[in-house]
């Protein structure tokens, strides 16, 4: 669908018509326009994605479809929506929907709408946006009573010029985010114009369509988002942003009423307690279920056979699944070493879909001290097509960090160049607060990452790095849960000491009250 500018080449392009007369009208509309003929055409205009051709009385409204195209001069092989002959020369529009419109435009449209108008009016634009706080900027810039004439594609150059993410509400927009906003929209529109008469628009695109991001070398997102579900191409960093901006990407009602969250189930990891487990697995599924549990994250029995889970090992799956639904938990994600999903995928799959997974999460790596970045990265790409396999299988891949991540090999964070090597649609990330302690936050990297991870293991600690209860440490818990719905989190795991489980589930309960 031709965008606004589009439309204004079109206007230029028929400008030798004006004045002429009408001497027939053919094509496959069923629209009349016989009385339009032998009139003269007064003018042309444009109205956003509209074409119109004036007559004393009336116009014709031409609106181009996906594939709409015309011809000056000259046909194509198809039949055309609408032909208008005249004494020198036709014009022949194609793929369209033709309207007649009696009267004068001026009482219909507001050309103060129009980015490409002479008569644009910045003050409307801003009055209308802060008329719909809740609206996505994605949907917003689409809006044709607001910014007629902008498409999908001035959408998104627009966004990633200004660097605001698609999803931030127009209310966050902070209101120099604003002026830029309505600033780009129509300075952009001009742009492309002048690019498309020039036969260069593609080559000034900066995200549209684009498999690497020129800001930081990145791979690109691709998403359909807002209620237009458009195509909308997005970094996967949210580098250069402050973070006020960032945080603007997140409705302001998570912060001030976390509650949001109030259908969360909260889960528990089976780490710290698998000496309990070994002794009495059923009790103690129950006993955390007790405690407010819903959810449990596994570590594979034959994996973690040597670090306390052997007696598991022994039992059937079907045994160990159903001890977990007896205590009312479910099982949505499971920890595998990695040489589990390198030489073993095929079985550790089959165990996964006995156990009823939804992710298998890869522990880490566990490489040597002495192991390179290019280590990390090699294994990096294993996981990937290891990740392709479980993805098939109707699963989901992940990968869990520890503190060795957090430390840089060649002046680069180890955890960041694993970021920008796994493939970001096979292999999610879980995130391990307790790197609070080396001074790494979760929500800087789910605000820095959004929609690359899916589950997250919670622990809390003092300011002198001992292990706290969920809400009696440094976090900041309202934060981390408002942040973690950007970053696509969709499984919260507690991993403490046993002692810190009670008082955990209970804080974490009382932001959903």
């Amino acid at each position: 669908m031709p965008e606004g500018p589009s439309i204004v080449i079109l206007k230029e392009s028929v400008h030798e018509f004006r004045g002429k007369k009408l001497i027939e009208l053919s094509g496959n509309t069923k629209v009349d326009f016989s009385g339009l003929l032998n009139q003269k055409i007064t003018d042309f205009k444009s109205f956003g994605k509209n074409f119109f051709i004036c007559f004393k009385n009336a116009s014709i409204k031409i609106h181009f479809m996906l594939f709409g195209s015309y011809r000056v001069n000259e046909r194509k092989e198809t039949p055309p929506r609408l032909s208008l002959r005249f004494a020198r020369g036709e014009l022949n529009f194609y793929a369209c929907s033709v309207k007649l419109i009696e009267g004068d435009l001026n009482t219909i449209y507001d050309w103060s709408a129009d980015v490409m108008n002479d008569n644009w009016n910045t003050a409307k634009a801003r009055k209308k946006l802060k008329m719909i706080p809740n609206t996505l900027v994605c949907d917003a810039l689409l809006d044709q009573t607001i910014f007629a004439g902008v498409g999908n594609i001035i959408k998104n150059e627009v966004l990633f010029r200004i660097k605001v993410h698609p999803k931030t509400r127009v209310g966050n927009l902070p209101p120099k985010k604003l002026r830029e906003l309505i600033k780009e929209a129509r300075q952009y529109s001009f742009d492309f114009l002048e690019w498309k008469k020039q036969y260069v628009l593609k080559k000034h695109w900066l995200i549209h369509t684009k498999k690497i991001c020129p800001r930081d070398g990145l791979p690109v997102i691709k998403e359909y988002l807002g209620k237009t579900n458009r195509r909308t191409f997005l970094e996967y960093t949210a580098k250069g942003l402050t973070a006020a901006l960032a945080l603007s990407n997140i409705p302001t009602e998570l912060f001030a009423n976390p509650a949001v969250f109030n259908d969360l189930p909260i889960g528990f990891q089976t780490f710290t307690v698998r000496e309990r487990l070994s002794k009495d697995f059923a009790g103690t599924m129950k006993a955390m279920a007790d405690l407010g549990y819903k959810l449990t994250e596994m570590c594979s029995p034959q994996g973690y056979a040597a670090s306390g889970f052997g007696p598991i090992a022994q039992m059937k799956t079907s045994d160990i699944r159903s001890m977990i639904t007896d205590a009312g938990l479910s099982c949505p994600s499971c920890h595998f070493g990695f040489t589990e999903l390198t030489d073993k995928l095929d079985d550790r799959i089959e165990f996964a879909r006995q156990l009823g997974l939804k992710h298998m999460i890869c522990s880490t790596f566990w490489l040597p001290k002495t192991a390179t970045l290019n280590d990390y990265l090699v294994a990096a790409d294993k996981l990937n097509a290891a990740a392709e396999k479980i993805k098939s299988a109707g699963m989901q891949a992940g990968f869990h960090n520890h503190s060795m991540e957090f430390e840089k090999l060649d002046g680069e964070l180890i955890y960041d160049a694993l970021l920008k090597r796994f493939d970001p649609a096979l292999v999610k990330m879980q995130f391990q607060t307790e790197v609070i302690n080396l001074g790494y936050k979760a929500s800087d990297y789910f605000i820095k990452y959004p929609g690359r991870f899916i589950s997250s293991h919670l622990s809390d600690w003092t300011g002198d790095k001992k292990q706290a209860p969920v809400g009696k440490g440094i976090i900041d818990w309202t934060q981390f849960f408002a942040t973690a719905k950007v970053a696509g989190v969709e499984y919260f795991f507690v991993e403490m000491d046993f002692d810190k489980f009670k008082d955990s589930a209970s804080y974490i309960k009382s932001l959903q009250a």
